[in-house]
């Protein structure tokens, strides 16, 4: 949730009101580094990479280690000099596969332009899960602090890369079908619904309420989102998302998003689509009305709700008194099927008008699972909480189900002068996923959700794929003892 101040709900009605755009008076704190980004590879094979070709012109930090081994991550710092013809700058570095049957590469580019954006490019006998050989994958840019990634991960005939299928679920089946949901890593958007802003609650703005770039489809398709974060309030009649705090004595501050009937007809047009795949609706426990004070919902507003939800189409039926999370996954959409199941928090069920298993809703009864909110602005303040509560709590790989929140919170002081959106703030969490995260993991410890802010192209995807290829079901080698191939034999 966001925190507000009376001096940020003053520039934040500014804003509203057209006086002030916030997000004009950022400033550029070191305008020589506006073309600079991150870089980070993951090498997820059993193969070590070999490095070959590298050039540069006019680009500095442009240093890659002569050997990448199994299981490790590698970054840097891409860094753009001025030179006459600064939009010429550029880069590229190759790598080698060593031990695989047939010679296969790929070259990571900096690419000249404004933004220098980031490419992949495959070389060789190089292909992997929806690309073939001489495919060029577009990283794209996120300027400093922010950063791209690239992860390869399986073995010589099964690898998997950035710009998997859409219907990764379904394709992937036949290697992680058997392992049940406890155990597998799914990605999960932070307020699904706030991709747009449709009115503003008090004096709440954009810039401290849209969580996300990417509309809903775009999110489960190449974002490959899985679960949703949805927030919802009644609002005129009709429920929406909502991104809101309450201030004392000034009321509920934030702004009013996507309709919950919108995202319903979204995820039934995906599901129509792109068969085979289990989506998780996770309704979020803090539901109100704002046309009542923002008070929660009551019996016959929740019962509305309820209905509301059952628009959903492949709803599938579970028993109430089973622990859904030791299913494996092929028993929810095994045979192509598709499955959607509603998680409604079980401090709602006293309510009343509980739709059941039966519909295709549960509750933390036989849906359990925990998680935590780091509510930090700095993103190595929130890597250090979030990997301390992994580690605490996913002592073992079928713990309860974890939900990491791998994403950076406004404070009030990020409010009060907004140099940057909550979507900007969360640019570094993007560059550290394909470092440190994964630096962190092992074939015992990992999240079960993944949750960010900014879902954009496929790169949250890809890694969860890589997880749940090498990680959940033992594919890819030891990665350097990540993982314990005598549990994997």
């Amino acid at each position: 949730m966001v925190r507000l101040s009376l001096a940020a709900l003053a520039i934040s009605a500014l804003a509203v009101l057209g006086a002030v755009n916030p997000l004009e008076h950022r400033g550029n704190k070191d305008p020589l580094h506006d073309e600079d980004t991150y870089i980070g590879v993951i090498n997820a094979t059993p193969y070590r990479w070999a490095r070959g070709y590298i050039n540069r012109y006019q680009v500095s930090g442009w240093v890659w280690p002569e050997y990448i081994d199994p299981g490790e991550s590698f970054q840097l710092l891409a860094e753009r000099r001025n030179g006459f013809f600064s939009q010429d700058s550029a880069a590229e570095v190759d790598y080698h596969l060593e031990g695989t049957s047939k010679p296969m590469s790929f070259q990571v580019q900096y690419r000249k332009g404004y933004p220098h954006k980031v490419w992949v490019a495959f070389k060789e006998e190089l292909e992997t899960m929806n690309n073939r050989k001489g495919s060029q994958h577009k990283l794209g840019f996120l300027r400093m602090p922010g950063g791209v990634g690239f992860v390869l991960a399986g073995t010589e005939g099964h690898f998997i890369s950035n710009d998997p299928p859409i219907t990764w679920m379904r394709d992937t089946l036949p290697d992680i079908g058997h392992i049940p949901l406890r155990e597998l890593s799914l990605p999960r958007s932070h307020h699904a619904g706030m991709w747009k802003g449709v009115a503003p609650i008090g004096a709440g703005c954009t810039s401290n309420t849209l969580t996300q770039d990417d509309d809903l489809y775009n999110q489960l398709g190449n974002g490959g989102i899985r679960v949703l974060d949805v927030r919802a309030t009644k609002w005129h009649g009709h429920f929406r998302e909502s991104h809101a705090s309450e201030v004392k004595g000034l009321g509920w501050q934030g702004m009013f998003g996507a309709g919950v009937h919108e995202m319903i007809d979204i995820v039934n047009d995906f599901t129509a689509e792109y068969p085979g795949e289990l989506i998780i609706f996770d309704i979020h426990e803090e539901a109100r009305n704002a046309d009542d004070r923002f008070d929660k919902l009551d019996e016959l507003e929740t019962a509305e709700l309820y209905e509301l939800l059952q628009l959903l189409n492949h709803r599938i039926s579970v028993p109430d008194n089973e622990d859904l999370t030791k299913w494996p996954l092929e028993r929810f959409i095994g045979n192509g099927t598709t499955a959607v199941l509603v998680h409604i928090k079980k401090s709602w069920l006293p309510l009343g008008g509980f739709p059941g298993g039966e519909e295709g809703f549960v509750s933390n009864k036989n849906f359990p699972f925990w998680g935590r909110w780091s509510d930090k602005n700095h993103v190595d303040e929130m890597i250090a909480d979030q990997l301390e509560q992994l580690r605490s709590h996913q002592t073992h790989r079928n713990s309860k189900v974890w939900n990491t929140e791998w994403t950076i919170t406004q404070h009030t002081e990020d409010i009060i002068w907004p140099d940057e959106s909550i979507m900007k703030m969360n640019w570094p969490a993007w560059r550290s996923l394909y470092h440190e995260f994964w630096d962190a993991l092992t074939d015992e410890v990992y999240p079960n959700w993944l949750t960010m802010d900014k879902v954009h192209h496929n790169q949250q995807k890809a890694l969860v794929m890589a997880i749940n290829h090498c990680l959940a079901a033992r594919k890819c080698g030891s990665l350097g003892g990540k993982v314990n191939m005598t549990a994997a034999e």
